[in-house]
C-alpha cells in the first residue's frame, strides 16, 4: 500500500499520470483517529464531469439493452475524436434513448391492459347478451362461468325450480349464464359444482361484447405495430450508438 501526498495544484496531473501507468489501483481512503491532519478530499471537476458522462452511457446502455460481450468496435478511434463525440453526442443519446424507451413502456402497459380485457370478455362473446344485462337485479342470482358437463346442468335444473332462464354459447367450451331466484342460489351453486362449474367473471361496462371486442381487437392490432416500430428504432439506435458507447467506456 502506498500513501501519496502532495500539494494539492498537482492533484489532477498526478491523478493522470497514476492512470496512465496503469500500475496503481486507487483505494477508497479511509479516515483514521479524529485528530488526524489528513482527510477525505472531494473529486475534482474533472472527475464529477467524468462521473456524470459515464453516468450517463452506461444508462443509455442499459435502457438499448446493449450486451456488450457480443459487440465489437470496428475500428480504434482517436482520442480526440471521442472526446469531441462524448461533448457532442451523450445529451442527445440520452434523451433520444430515454424518450424511446419510455414511449415503449407506455404502449406496453397500454396493450397489456387491452389483451386483458379483450381475455376478460372474450368468454362472453358467444352470447349475445349486453353486459348491462347480467347484473343490477334484486330478485335474481346471475352465475357466469364454464361446465364441463352441460347434459347434466339442464337435467338437474328443473328439479329444484322452473324460475330461471340457462344461456348456453354454441363453442365447445360450453359458457353458460345461468339467471336463476335468488332463494335457489345456494341449489343452482351445489348443481353448477356437480357439473364441474368454473365461475368466470363479469366484466365491467355496457353494450354488447362482440363490439367491444371488435374495437378493441383493432386497439390491440394499432398498439402491436407501434410497438413493432419502437422496437425496431430502439434496434436502430443501439446499433447506430453500440461503438460509441462501448469506446467512450473504455476511454473515461
Amino acid at each position: 500500500r502506498t500513501l501519496i501526498i502532495g500539494a494539492k495544484q498537482d492533484l489532477e496531473n498526478t491523478i493522470e499520470l497514476l492512470h496512465s501507468l496503469k500500475v496503481v489501483h486507487i483505494i477508497d481512503f479511509k479516515a483514521g483517529d479524529a485528530d488526524e491532519q489528513i482527510h477525505l478530499g472531494v473529486p475534482t471537476t474533472k472527475a464529477s464531469e467524468v462521473s456524470q458522462s459515464l453516468l450517463k452511457i452506461r444508462s443509455s446502455a442499459q435502457m438499448l439493452s446493449l450486451e456488450r460481450e457480443k459487440q465489437t468496435i470496428s475500428e480504434k478511434l482517436p482520442e480526440k475524436q471521442i472526446q469531441r463525440d462524448i461533448a457532442l453526442k451523450i445529451q442527445d443519446m440520452e434523451l433520444s434513448v430515454l424518450s424511446l424507451t419510455e414511449t415503449k413502456t407506455r404502449i406496453e402497459e397500454h396493450f397489456r391492459k387491452i389483451d386483458e380485457r379483450i381475455r376478460q370478455l372474450q368468454p362472453f362473446a358467444a352470447m349475445d347478451i349486453p353486459l348491462q344485462d347480467y347484473q343490477g337485479y334484486d330478485h335474481l342470482t346471475v352465475f357466469t362461468g364454464y361446465v364441463r358437463d352441460i347434459k347434466k346442468l339442464t337435467d338437474s335444473l328443473p328439479n329444484i325450480t322452473d324460475e330461471y332462464e340457462l344461456f348456453t354459447s354454441a363453442t365447445d367450451d360450453q359458457m353458460i349464464a345461468l339467471f336463476i331466484i335468488k332463494k335457489y342460489t345456494e341449489d343452482a351453486g351445489k348443481i353448477l359444482n356437480d357439473c364441474g362449474f368454473t365461475e368466470v367473471k363479469l366484466p365491467e361496462g355496457t353494450g354488447l361484447p362482440k363490439q367491444f371486442l371488435e374495437k378493441w381487437t383493432a386497439q390491440k392490432q394499432e398498439l402491436s405495430e407501434k410497438l413493432l416500430q419502437t422496437t425496431k428504432d430502439i434496434l436502430d439506435y443501439r446499433k447506430r450508438y453500440a461503438e460509441f458507447i462501448l469506446a467512450s467506456e473504455e476511454y473515461l
